[in-house]
């Protein structure tokens, strides 16, 4: 290390991106034209955000059942949780999602075309990284959207997520304890001995602290094979 040189601590991963629609994920104003397409590229950079386990999210105002018609309508939809199509502060949604799926406000972002928007969310919420229209198409290259390893949980999270919030609406509406609804799951728990082919997902999951490891301790992949070769240790997954 040259001395004198400060390291650069490598930047928070973004766990979800929130999404305005109009002149941002599509071309044009939805209630000027119902036809709305989006921009070229944005296809691409929410398929390839999706397989690298990055939620997304929108905080649009719009009407929601006709901003909503229209994402089916394109066939995105289903890669967008918890969201947010209305006319109130986009702040306030983007705080309300990250409530909702426990992430802190610092593994958080936004885009949106209109600086005035953008100036509003990073005033009321100051650790959500705030992002321009305009760099949609460079997203998918920066060093926070880009995690060092994909899982195949990775690829599967939105989809965890979703049957999640669909599992607790069902839970809101059951009519008894909390142990007769666990049954009707079906749910059945494998344990086993670690093998190498499960050691990058145990160390993502370990750092994904609002997802599993409520003790703060992080294992690294390294750290990890180590364990699994030491016979003073069995590591089970």
């Amino acid at each position: 290390m040259t001395e004198g040189k400060p390291v650069s601590e490598p930047p928070v991963a973004v766990k979800c991106l929130v999404w305005d629609l109009d002149n941002t994920l599509w071309r044009g104003t939805l209630l000027e034209d119902d036809e709305v397409l989006p921009f070229e590229v944005v296809r691409d950079v929410i398929t390839t955000l999706d397989e690298r386990g990055i939620l997304q999210s929108i905080a649009s105002k719009n009407d929601h059942d006709h901003a909503w018609s229209r994402l089916q309508a394109l066939g995105l939809a289903d890669y967008f949780v918890l969201p947010h199509i209305g006319w109130g502060p986009k702040s306030t949604s983007v705080r309300d999602i990250a409530e909702r799926l426990n992430f802190a406000h610092r593994t958080m972002a936004f885009i949106d075309d209109q600086p005035a928007e953008r100036a509003e969310v990073a005033y009321q919420l100051p650790e959500v990284r705030c992002y321009s229209a305009e760099d949609v198409a460079r997203l998918t290259s920066l060093p926070e959207f880009s995690p060092a390893v994909v899982t195949v949980d990775s690829r599967q999270r939105r989809t965890m997520y979703q049957s999640g919030f669909r599992r607790d609406a069902e839970r809101a509406g059951f009519t008894g304890p909390d142990e007769e609804f666990l049954r009707t799951l079906d749910i059945r728990m494998d344990i086993a001995r670690a093998t190498e082919r499960e050691l990058s997902r145990v160390e993502e999951l370990t750092l994904r602290t609002s997802q599993m490891n409520a003790t703060g301790v992080h294992y690294s992949d390294a750290v990890l094979r180590g364990l699994l070769t030491d016979p003073a240790h069995e590591v089970l997954v």
